[in-house]
């Protein structure tokens, strides 16, 4: 059963766009008094209707968090996560292979935040007793124990206002990773952003995205993107097209190795 649900605080979806990295063992102290988080792994599938039938892939992520400690020098309280997988595979047949990125057109570090999309926010006035005594705002260590406990698919909405109940804004950012194939495999060059409003466009007609769904999982980590991507090396990698100019804006100047493949 696919879990669906509406939330009206932007925390519960943009908090956890972040960056830099973890460190240190699961749980223990770390960066001033900071905190490191258990672990935790999750599967994003990608499914997609064609004419010959649903075709789906998934893979397995996992994401490090921690948040620096009130000393930590410059950012006290930061909250940071750190990401190992690889992007979805989605095989079309004769049609071509889409891929489903680890960022989305808003961030790259998208992959570190959809399941917190599915833990409600805590209202303050439920921790307003915590933070007077102890002079701290304790709702992300709740809300990670609440993601914990997170079972079952959860459909990711197309775009974030469909979380928060909210009329569409121009700037809204989709909640959806960016989807993309290559007309060469061989050559990152050649890489194509696909609309999932209209993957017809690129796939031919009846293919449309049915859904991108989200669960929690201690599966093992996905590995072996690069059989099909030769060209893929080790995370931090460049763009698709290294030698790209600075005025150059283009997708494979702009799309990352990193986007497909991550490892900590």
């Amino acid at each position: 059963m696919i879990i669906r649900r509406k939330f009206i605080s932007g925390l519960a979806a943009l908090g956890v766009m972040l960056s830099a990295s973890a460190c240190g063992e699961a749980g223990n102290e770390a960066l001033g008094g900071g905190k490191r988080y258990p672990d935790y792994r999750y599967r994003l599938t990608v499914e997609v209707d064609t004419p010959e039938g649903v075709r789906s892939g998934s893979s397995v992520i996992e994401v490090q968090t921690m948040v620096s400690g009130k000393y930590s020098i410059p950012d006290p309280g930061k909250i940071s996560t750190r990401v190992r997988g690889e992007a979805v595979t989605v095989d079309l047949g004769q049609r071509g292979t889409m891929f489903a990125l680890l960022r989305s057109e808003k961030s790259v570090d998208w992959a570190a935040g959809p399941l917190m999309l599915f833990v409600p926010n805590i209202p303050y006035k439920d921790i307003e007793h915590i933070y007077e005594k102890e002079d701290r705002d304790p709702r992300f260590d709740m809300r990670m124990t609440q993601l914990y406990k997170l079972r079952g698919k959860y459909a990711l909405p197309r775009h974030y206002y469909n979380i928060f109940n909210k009329p569409k804004e121009s700037d809204t950012p989709t909640a959806y990773p960016i989807l993309v194939t290559f007309a060469d495999m061989a050559d990152p060059k050649s890489v194509t952003k696909i609309n999932p409003d209209n993957m017809a466009a690129r796939f031919g007609k009846g293919v449309k995205l049915k859904r991108i769904t989200v669960e929690r999982t201690d599966d093992a980590v996905t590995s072996g993107i690069g059989k099909r991507l030769g060209w893929l090396g080790e995370y931090p990698e460049p763009s698709l097209n290294p030698k790209h100019g600075p005025d150059d804006w283009s997708l494979a100047a702009t799309i990352k190795q990193g986007d497909f493949k991550r490892k900590n």
